[in-house]
């Protein structure tokens, strides 16, 4: 296969660890070789020991305790195996295009904190502790008045994007992101009902830049796209949408006209958003973009790139969904076989998809240049 991807399939969903016997710890030891060896990905407790290790910390802000999208050890190893995947492409793909020949070994850790418990850091020490913070799914809405939701909203605001923390949300934090800054940005429950499988979400300009094949958070590799580019094989199931966006942000994709915000950038202010965006659009489409002056702090997906995990993502997460979806009625039983067919046919390309979607972004939020 290519040498940017990595098979996981042996590897084991990690054994968590408590601390303070509440947080749940999970963390993963990569390992990415010379061009010469071959790539391993696997877990280990005592990865942190290495005198060379590199550290790759991530604070998950769990949102729903029951499954589909819990709990909240099971969803937290989706993103890790995601995260450990996508650094594994994107250090063979560095390796390959500097033609080094030094091993790196990393240990990526996420810990998990209970946002529907309103359970964050406390200090700002411990804020400062983590290379970047996840946003997972839930079966919430962001337009609910929960007190917790309340809550999250105002960390997204005051504390993620308020202080420049990176970040990465996914389909629930994608709209609450949004909806945080309300009324500039807004979620609301999809007019055309229910979404679930395989879409595609065509890619603005910005989001060519950022996720597509030219993209420089594909480390300088390069391979020839259409001139309006796509994200054809990313898993959805959702039933909200984000429907506006404040001014900091920049829509990077959708599908229109169901969906037209699919994938969304975030800058620290409207100025920083519009620069990008004149820098993007000025730039010379034929060429590998070099970096521009000013780079996002969050980007935020509709769809799940966690799913991207054949028995503990596509099987047994998107398949729980898809069955409350059928027990609700919320979408005809040959429209749910089809998308479950539908994603078992195309599962390899689903897996390569969401690995390089999430290299790109961790390229692009500093990840893969942490320090040890």
């Amino acid at each position: 296969g290519d040498d940017s991807t990595v098979e996981m399939k042996d590897a084991t969903i990690p054994h968590p660890t408590q601390v303070d016997q509440q947080r749940i710890v999970l963390q993963q030891r990569v390992v990415i070789p010379s061009t010469h060896a071959e790539t391993s990905t696997h877990t280990d407790e005592k990865g942190s020991d290495d005198d060379d290790c590199r550290h790759l910390h991530f604070a998950l802000f769990a949102c729903q305790h029951t499954a589909p999208y819990g709990p909240a050890r099971h969803t937290a190893s989706l993103f890790l195996k995601i995260i450990s995947r996508a650094l594994t492409a994107a250090g063979v793909a560095t390796i390959n295009s500097t033609s080094t020949t030094t091993t790196c070994v990393w240990n990526v850790r996420v810990v998990v904190y209970d946002a529907v418990q309103s359970d964050y850091p406390q200090t700002e020490e411990e804020w400062d502790s983590y290379d970047g913070f996840l946003l997972p799914g839930s079966l919430s809405a962001a337009y609910d008045t929960e007190e917790w939701i309340l809550k999250l909203a105002n960390i997204i605001t005051s504390e993620l994007h308020g202080k420049n923390r990176k970040s990465l949300g996914i389909c629930f934090g994608h709209q609450l992101y949004a909806h945080a800054f309300s009324p500039h940005g807004l979620a609301i429950k999809c007019p055309s009902g229910f979404q679930a499988g395989r879409k595609t979400a065509s890619l603005t300009p910005e989001g060519s830049f950022l996720l597509g094949s030219h993209s420089s958070g594909n480390n300088g590799t390069t391979t020839t796209g259409k001139t309006k580019e796509e994200l054809d094989a990313l898993l959805y199931t959702h039933g909200d949408m984000v429907e506006k966006l404040p001014p900091c942000a920049v829509c990077l994709g959708g599908t229109e006209p169901t969906v037209p915000i699919q994938t969304v950038a975030y800058f620290q202010t409207e100025q920083d958003a519009a620069q990008f965006q004149a820098f993007v659009r000025t730039s010379d489409r034929r060429m590998v973009p070099p970096k521009p002056p000013i780079l996002p702090i969050a980007i935020t997906f509709q769809a799940h790139p966690e799913y991207a995990d054949r028995k503990h993502g596509a099987e047994a997460t998107f398949g729980a969904v898809m069955d409350k979806v059928n027990k609700k009625d919320m979408l005809s039983l040959d429209e749910l076989k089809a998308a479950e067919q539908d994603m078992m046919d195309n599962f390899h390309k689903i897996e390569d998809q969401s690995t390089q979607v999430v290299a790109r972004v961790g390229a692009w939020l500093g990840w893969w240049e942490s320090n040890s």
